[in-house]
């Protein structure tokens, strides 16, 4: 038997994936059925001339001094860290926003479930991902043939081929590849 190549992620890491690919799943769904539901005309808001948000920059910090602080400086001051969280920032404040938009959509899909086919479907897919005790019961069986498929890997172009197979899936892979800022030396 061939060994894996890779270490299998923890439970914890397997959880946190599901986790993230039920949110991910659930918002495509719910955004795709409210977006095709007709509504109410709705004002839209007034764009900016320049299209940059300059209530957070501090414009008492020279850019070529310190951009970040020019550019986040009144955000920085202004926004409090939750002891919670060890980073926040527009992407985490976009998200808890999400998640409370995506609560309220599923409450109103529960409360009118007997008239709206489409809100019967996003509580029955809400309910699916909150049935813990069917999801512990099937444990891995619905992965077994995926599983198989990376045990089978012998070779490094099975694996590369693996990786691409699994991230166009969804599953993402053991790593990743981007370009950013050096974390400890923006000039970098």
């Amino acid at each position: 038997m061939a060994r894996p190549l890779l270490n299998a992620p923890s439970r914890a890491t397997q959880e946190t994936r599901l986790t993230l690919h039920r949110s991910t799943g659930l918002f495509v769904l719910l955004a795709a059925l409210w977006s095709a539901a007709p509504g109410p005309a709705t004002a839209q808001p007034a764009t900016l001339a320049s299209g940059i948000e300059r209530s957070g920059m501090d414009p008492a910090v020279r850019p070529q001094d310190d951009l970040f602080r020019h550019a986040n400086g009144r955000w920085l001051k202004s926004t409090p860290m939750p002891p919670e969280r060890a980073y926040i920032g527009g992407l985490s404040e976009t998200h808890e926003r999400t998640q409370g938009q995506l609560r309220v959509l599923i409450e109103q899909a529960a409360a009118s479930r007997g008239t709206d086919a489409d809100a019967a479907r996003i509580d029955d897919l809400y309910a699916s991902f909150m049935d813990e005790a069917t999801l512990d019961k099937r444990g891995l069986k619905p992965l077994a043939a995926e599983l198989a498929a990376i045990r089978a890997v012998t070779d490094r172009q099975q694996l590369a081929a693996t990786f691409g197979r699994l991230v166009r899936l969804g599953a993402g892979a053991p790593f990743s590849v981007t370009i950013g800022l050096d974390d400890r030396d923006s000039s970098r």
